[in-house]
């Protein structure tokens, strides 16, 4: 699923807020190792029971569900259609739910990917890959980014864990080479005014991709709220 950069403002309060509680100045300092790194075996197919009706509350998959998001991005309108599609995937022998994302730069679509999530019996969210159409000028130019956690040497990433909680980070991905996002919950508690309407205990999460050379400090800042799920991705902001 596509990454943005931050854009409103409480996300430079936020960032002042974070530096300071990791003892830094007004620079970001990105995430300390000293973050727990949470055990992606909860996601293993093949270390319990999952899923595909995902309730976390920070992550509701109800069928059915669409999300739109926009904003502005370096001067560039973009928009992030999300629908949990009634569509299932089998990975590594379990029913996925199918998640489907729509974006758009400009006006003019860029990317399409089908994503695979299923719930593990701890409340975990597991992803377990996405098929991509990366579009140019509306022609599919490249399938980069996909992967399957059925796949040799591939494994199923934390999209959310279970207990929600700052100070932690984890793989989103576990596709060497391939896809090996990766996040972190910043804090837990915040409360944010969108166009959606004011939300309480919003989680601050930060997501970076080693293998285009991101670093935590220079990631992308995503917001989840109870009930809704994401409300943010960067500059795009949840609209309905």
């Amino acid at each position: 699923m596509g990454e943005h950069r931050l854009g409103f403002e409480a996300v430079a309060v936020g960032i002042v807020a974070f530096a300071l509680l990791m003892g830094c100045d007004s620079e970001d300092p990105g995430v300390p190792e000293s973050f727990e790194l949470l055990d992606g075996a909860v996601c293993d197919a093949a270390n319990g029971r999952f899923t595909r009706e995902v309730d976390h509350p920070y992550f509701p998959l109800a069928v059915g569900s669409e999300w739109v998001l926009e904003g502005v991005e370096e001067g560039t309108p973009i928009r992030i259609e999300i629908t949990v599609l009634e569509r299932t995937e089998v990975v590594s022998g379990v029913v996925t739910r199918v998640v489907e994302s729509v974006e758009f730069e400009g006006g003019a679509l860029v990317e399409i990917s089908n994503n695979y999530f299923v719930q593990a019996e701890d409340g975990t969210v597991c992803y377990w890959g996405e098929e991509v159409d990366n579009y140019e000028d509306g022609v599919v130019v490249d399938n980069e980014g996909s992967w399957r956690a059925d796949e040799p040497g591939h494994a199923g990433g934390i999209l959310m864990p279970g207990d929600v909680r700052p100070r932690v980070r984890f793989f989103q991905e576990r596709a060497p080479g391939i896809a090996e996002d990766m996040s972190a919950i910043l804090d837990v508690e915040l409360e944010v005014q969108l166009p959606i309407g004011e939300l309480e205990e919003v989680v601050w999460a930060r997501d970076w991709n080693p293998l285009e050379g991101q670093s935590s400090a220079d990631g992308d800042d995503k917001w989840f709220a109870p009930g809704f799920g994401l409300v943010a991705d960067g500059a795009a902001l949840r609209v309905e």
